[in-house]
């Protein structure tokens, strides 16, 4: 036996053996020339668009590959791809007809093509896209499936983690045909797509605010917030709380995205009227007016410091005294006001007090003399 003619031998099978472990794993690495060879001898993939817009970690599968290959700015983008974006990445995909699809970070898409039409199937994550000029645009994920359709449409669509299917109108005029019926949306417009086949509209109030309560007025110390505190029938993404001293939300005082279902604010303007409102992908509730008590006094108007006030019992015989009315400025929003009337500077002769609710109050048949008189405002309670 000859050892050094096996050795050798061993050698080569060992050489050989490592170059098709490096080539084995070339082409699990990096397989997407087997696809240009398989496209280009025996199939034509169809081209559905191309890359115009391309934001960090983009990555691009094809439908007959094994691996992800990074996606690139002037790629082409064919029948069946799946495409992921990374945290903080995004991509923008125009179509040959002209359509312009946004998928925004950590994002799982596959892009097909139906007629004219572009099918997208969610597997997670977000998508921005058009409707209208007779093209359709279909949605599915997680067996919820939606057509849309519409005249100069844009969409956001958000699977969250694939759980839930929610819709959103930008722009334009949207139909969604669902297996439970069509549905027309419009402008700022949000639905779920649930997967029985329903809609679940949310431009009807699901979103409960507890408090403040519509209407509520009352007092906070300087040091505490305004605590806000709503309930919902499930959890909602990307939730958002506005406050404004306008129902139309035009002057903002607070819109802030939140994680829970409530909210503490401080410093909020008082003896104004606050409006506020939740909204969610998917969810909204209504509009609630309150208001923070502050400590402005009311503010006597009338009678006047030295005002004189004259009957004639000649005149009017049998006239006891004469009829006084007084008014001031509310000040800070009250429940009700208290009014002291007395015939001296220190409130303790002949002295009179009432309560009313209006800013104005009369006395009846005042006599003779000198009267002094002050208001104080009756506070809402604490929050």
């Amino acid at each position: 036996m000859n050892v050094q003619s096996f050795e050798k031998t061993d050698r080569k099978i060992l050489g050989i053996a490592l170059v098709v472990l490096l080539l084995s794993t070339l082409l699990l690495w990096q397989d997407a020339w087997i696809y240009r060879i398989i496209q280009s001898r025996h199939f034509k993939a169809e081209k559905i668009g191309e890359v115009t817009v391309l934001k960090n970690d983009v990555r691009r599968r094809f439908e007959v590959a094994l691996s992800w290959l990074p996606l690139s700015n002037k790629n082409d983008v064919y029948q069946g791809d799946s495409v992921f974006t990374g945290d903080n990445s995004n991509v923008e995909i125009t179509t040959i007809s002209g359509e312009v699809i946004t998928i925004a970070a950590n994002s799982l898409v596959v892009i097909n093509r139906k007629k004219d039409s572009i099918s997208l199937d969610i597997g997670f994550g977000s998508v921005e896209g058009q409707v209208g000029n007779g093209k359709k645009l279909f949605i599915t994920s997680n067996n919820n499936l939606a057509e849309l359709s519409g005249n100069n449409g844009s969409v956001k669509i958000d699977a969250g983690d694939g759980s839930q299917l929610l819709l959103n109108v930008l722009a334009g005029e949207v139909r969604v045909r669902t297996d439970s019926g069509d549905k027309i949306m419009r402008g700022s417009d949000s639905g779920e797509i649930l997967r029985n086949g329903g809609f679940d509209d949310a431009s009807k109030p699901n979103i409960e605010l507890i408090g403040p309560s519509a209407e509520q007025k009352f007092k906070l110390d300087e040091e505490k917030p305004v605590v806000f505190n709503w309930k919902t029938k499930r959890k909602y993404s990307r939730m958002k709380i506005k406050v404004s001293t306008d129902p139309n939300f035009t002057n903002s005082i607070i819109d802030t995205r939140i994680d829970d279902n409530s909210f503490s604010a401080y410093n909020l303007p008082k003896d104004t009227e606050l409006y506020w409102q939740v909204l969610a992908e998917g969810g909204i509730s209504t509009v609630q007016k309150f208001a923070i008590v502050g400590d402005r006094p009311p503010i006597p108007v009338l009678p006047k410091p030295g005002h004189h006030f004259f009957y004639d019992q000649q005149i009017s015989p049998g006239l006891a005294g004469t009829s006084v009315e007084l008014s001031w400025e509310p000040g800070s929003p009250a429940t009700h006001y208290e009014v002291q009337l007395a015939n001296n500077q220190i409130f303790t002769k002949n002295l009179v007090v009432k309560k009313i609710r209006s800013t104005k109050m009369k006395y009846e048949l005042l006599q003779d003399g000198e009267y002094y008189w002050r208001v104080r405002s009756i506070d809402f309670p604490n929050m």
